[in-house]
């Protein structure tokens, strides 16, 4: 099968520098048990504008320059040598949809004793770190074209599950389920529960709407702007703390101890990455109770009152990204409740691929909830 030489890319030459649009090398043959997936949208990530800040380069290395993107899905334009099926056993053919998750060597310690492959020692990221010059070139979503490796768990896309919902599964909520795995490791959900997640983007928002099916009666989001807010009421939040409204960590604590009866919220989900939040929801929780940390991924060092984790006997677990088996869970999310939640609504724009600086500095700024970019022509 022949496929184009080259193809069309964004790419991060410098930190803080406008992205520029390249034609970068497609490869000539595919290696056995790898995929190409001709790209039809991307969405854009708040990682994303960490990752062009220079940010994310305290958490993961990355060789300049190269092909941003980790929040995409694609049709299948040429299958390696092997490939027959998904990771959840559907027959795969070219032009099926696809999402895919990072790949993991399967050998190390983390992949085989503690079948963490999330931790994999060896994990090859899309988007984030290997160059455009190096093979396969092509390692990010924000192109015309990428390169899915062997090692990648791939799951098809339910044909009711439309193309711009399910970019987003292939980050926010999918994360969002590795989340509720390790809630359920520390003692799950209860319909007894009161909730508070701390963060309104597409992390907060969409661990309400996991949080809203699974029970709790009370789930109080935090954050801002006014608009995302507003998805969260939509998708089941029972009551909302704008940080306009309560800028300070000791107003937004007094406002959560009122609305839970002055005990605190027995689950309290970190999912906004401010680098105060985490000290915060520790006060916010009930005595007891469980922490779940998803937004944390770098910035600056925090004081923390490890005292209030033993006065309180908290439990917290941490949450890493997420493998295939989540990709899978968060598409079935999708596809069973579409009639139900309004995906729709968390996606705020749609760009061409020329308009990816446009993309990003609205994301950089809040003026976007969840924004895609379209990588097949101008047309939306």
């Amino acid at each position: 099968m022949t496929h184009p030489k080259t193809c069309k890319a964004v790419v991060l030459e410098r930190y803080n520098a406008p992205f520029v649009i390249r034609d970068v090398q497609i490869p000539e043959t595919l290696e056995p048990g790898a995929i190409l997936v001709k790209i039809e949208v991307a969405s854009v990530c708040g990682s994303d504008v960490h990752l062009w800040t220079g940010e994310l380069a305290q958490l993961v290395a990355q060789d300049l320059p190269l092909v941003p993107g980790h929040e995409m899905v694609g049709r299948i334009a040429e299958l390696g040598a092997g490939v027959t099926h998904d990771s959840v056993g559907n027959a795969l053919a070219v032009g099926d949809r696809i999402l895919w998750s990072h790949a993991s060597c399967g050998k190390c310690h983390n992949c085989k004793v503690l079948n963490q492959p999330t931790l994999c020692t060896e994990r090859k990221f899309y988007g984030f770190t290997r160059s455009l010059n190096t093979a396969p070139y092509i390692n990010g979503g924000f192109a015309e074209y990428c390169y899915v490796l062997p090692t990648s768990g791939v799951v098809r896309v339910p044909d009711e599950v439309k193309s711009e919902w399910a970019s987003s599964v292939g980050c926010a909520l999918r994360t969002v389920m590795n989340g509720f795995d390790r809630l359920d490791d520390i003692g799950g959900l209860a319909f007894t529960d009161t909730v508070v997640v701390q963060g309104a983007g597409p992390l907060g928002l969409y661990t309400t709407a996991v949080c809203s099916r699974r029970g709790p009666g009370t789930i109080i989001v935090i954050g801002g702007p006014a608009n995302r807010l507003e998805v969260a009421k939509a998708w089941g939040a029972t009551a909302t703390i704008p940080i306009e409204d309560y800028p300070t960590p000791e107003a937004r604590i007094a406002r959560v101890k009122e609305l839970t009866g002055g005990r605190g919220a027995s689950v309290v989900f970190e999912m906004s990455g401010a680098h105060h939040a985490f000290a915060e929801g520790l006060e916010m929780a009930a005595m007891g109770g469980k922490y779940v940390s998803v937004g944390p991924v770098g910035g600056p060092k925090t004081s923390i009152p490890a005292e209030m984790i033993t006065r309180k006997n908290l439990t917290i677990a941490g949450v890493f990204s997420a493998d295939i088996k989540h990709y899978y869970r968060g598409l079935e999310f999708v596809r069973r409740y579409r009639h139900e939640i309004d995906f729709d609504l968390l996606i705020s724009s749609s760009y061409a691929m020329a308009d990816i600086n446009v993309a990003i500095d609205n994301m950089h700024h809040f003026r976007d909830v969840k924004s895609v970019i379209r990588m097949q022509g101008d047309t939306p």
